[in-house]
């Protein structure tokens, strides 16, 4: 019994460590392009745009502005004049710091009046309510004056601490920006879980198969199992959130990781990176081989959270499995 998890949990580790370098594959990419920042900038333009459509002509000045802002601008090319745009972008915001930001880059602005427009638009939510108790007062206290007053002074304090119009749809949007960008990184995690398999000709079957038979190679692997989940919750953390709040990782550190990872699994018996070698076998060309690979393509693109959700619970089942199987340990 003990073996057969030993396998898993091996064979779940081999999974996790080729998802987190193609998540980090990814990350870095994403980087370099400026996915994250350029899908914000366009939540923020469909924000503006929806509030006041006559920004429309402004609206990717005014993004830009916002987003390169030393106030905003958490890129290391914030400052270097050299950099395109979408490298100096930040790649988070708060609704309270866009508030203050669009207040900022507005000012002498030729739609600097637009702006002001909106951050002083009431929230619809406090204005629906605002009309219900006003008419609640009309029909229950029409004679009771004092109540009234009471009524209206809780809705004034509550109006006072209410966010505005703009806040208030700024998750809305963002939720959006996020699906899309959850959606295109999802996109790319499949290309990449494809383009590995293929080029390295990773074959789950032969894996799994080398991991039962081998139990030294077992063993190194299982042993690697909590590295390879601490630099997932590492590197995890990266894409985490939607795209107007997750933590942004430095790019040494994905490459660092990126090499620890490749290490680990870099096993003269797996022999998984050696291109050349994999494709030399005469049945890595067959019909069955070719489905193979396609097969682990599949499992790769589950995702790093699925393989090490997965490796979590084979990990605590074993711990279960072999405290039952002590000796004079009753079950």
């Amino acid at each position: 019994m003990l073996d057969k998890l030993d396998t898993l949990i091996a064979f779940a580790t081999v999974m996790l460590g080729v998802s987190l370098i193609i998540t980090i594959v990814n990350q870095m990419i994403a980087s370099l392009l400026g996915h994250r920042a350029t899908y914000l900038k366009d939540g923020i333009k469909d924000l503006l745009a929806t509030l006041d459509p006559n920004l429309g002509p402004n609206l990717e000045k005014i993004a830009n502005d916002v987003l390169t802002h030393k106030l905003a601008s958490d890129s290391v090319f914030a400052h270097q004049g050299w950099a395109p745009t979408r490298w100096k972008m930040a790649s988070t915001i708060r609704p309270q710091e866009l508030t203050r930001l669009l207040d900022l880059v507005s000012s002498g602005q030729p739609y600097a009046a637009n702006i002001q427009a909106i951050l002083t638009q009431i929230n619809p939510t406090v204005e629906r309510e605002a009309q219900l108790l006003a008419n609640t007062v009309n029909l229950v206290a029409p004679g009771g004056p004092a109540t009234a007053d009471q009524l209206i002074k809780q809705l004034s304090d509550k109006a006072s601490k209410a966010i505005g119009r703009l806040e208030s749809a700024f998750n809305s949007t963002m939720d959006r920006v996020s699906q899309r960008f959850t959606l295109q990184m999802r996109i790319w995690t499949i290309v990449f879980s494809l383009a590995f398999a293929l080029i390295y000709h990773l074959d789950a079957v032969k894996i799994y198969s080398q991991l039962a038979t081998d139990p030294q190679l077992r063993a190194t692997l299982s042993d690697a199992s909590q590295t390879l989940m601490k630099q997932y919750e590492t590197v995890g953390g990266c894409q985490a959130g939607s795209a107007d709040q997750a933590k942004t990782c430095d790019a040494k550190m994905l490459a660092d990781n990126y090499t620890k990872i490749r290490d680990q699994l870099s096993s003269p018996q797996l022999a998984m990176f050696q291109a050349s070698h994999n494709w030399s076998d005469p049945d890595a060309k067959t019909w069955g081989g070719i489905l193979r690979v396609l097969a682990t393509a599949a499992f790769l693109s589950l995702g790093a959270p699925f393989w090490y959700n997965a490796l979590k619970g084979l990990v605590n089942l074993r711990s279960q499995v072999a405290e039952r199987q002590q000796p004079g340990k009753k079950t």
